[in-house]
């Protein structure tokens, strides 16, 4: 089951779609820049983050417009899942 592959930095990075080739790309031209112009490079990838300019997919606007709507919320998995989110101005 693909779910329970572990990842983790020195993992092979063989993306299966644009969004993640962009991630891989995005790697690969900060470590040229790096190199080339002898500058160092950080990188972060800001996830779980909610705010005025969220997607309307995203889960905060989701739970939100069915709490409003008086709608089901669904669960997914068991419920014990947890994550910590990040508000965005």
């Amino acid at each position: 089951d693909d779910n329970e592959i572990k990842l983790d930095e020195t993992a092979d990075r063989r993306p299966i779609n644009p969004y993640g080739a962009s991630k891989v790309a995005a790697d690969a031209m900060a470590h040229c820049y790096s190199h080339l112009h002898n500058m160092n490079v950080s990188l972060i990838r800001i996830f779980s983050a909610y705010g005025p300019r969220g997607r309307p997919d995203m889960i905060p606007r989701i739970l939100v417009e069915s709490i409003v709507d008086d709608k089901p919320i669904r669960k997914f998995g068991d419920g014990t899942a947890t994550r910590t989110w990040t508000y965005i101005s």
